[in-house]
């Protein structure tokens, strides 16, 4: 079953995620997301951890659907990547892991072997790394007003 669990989101957690609310009347007819806050890093409040544990639910308080806020793997366009190149130039076999990028924007996941800094990037970005937007456990950050 597709649900979102804590492996998903706690690579962006450091970053502060954003998260969405389904703010349509009739949720099951129509979605209307829009941003409503980021999470904490330190998920250290009472609030922030009732908020990190709806988000595990899918749901608020008052039972509104809400979901992470993410950037899918498309907008890794070609010059992105080369700008990636340039940024971590040094990092261990740079035309090896620029071609592994190009595979992961086509088929996502996190299968591939990439520097540590390159997937930190990636998540301080907030790239859809596990096709969270396709399983519909995401929302796309682009979409949202």
């Amino acid at each position: 079953m597709n649900e979102l669990t804590l492996e998903h989101i706690a690579p962006y957690l450091p970053y502060g995620l954003k998260i969405a609310r389904n703010e349509s009347l009739i949720p099951s007819r129509y979605e209307e997301w829009a941003y409503v806050f980021t999470l904490n890093p330190e998920v250290s409040s009472y609030n922030d951890r009732n908020i990190f544990s709806e988000l595990l639910n899918g749901k608020d308080i008052v039972n509104t659907p809400i979901k992470p806020l993410l950037r899918p793997l498309s907008e890794l366009t070609d010059e992105v990547i080369e700008e990636l190149y340039f940024m971590f130039e040094g990092e261990s076999d740079a035309s090896c892991w620029e071609s592994n990028v190009r595979q992961m924007r086509k088929y996502g996941g996190t299968r591939y072997s990439l520097p540590l800094e390159i997937w930190n990037w990636m998540y301080e970005n907030m790239f859809d790394i596990n096709n969270l937007i396709g399983k519909g456990l995401a929302i796309d950050i682009n979409t949202v007003k």
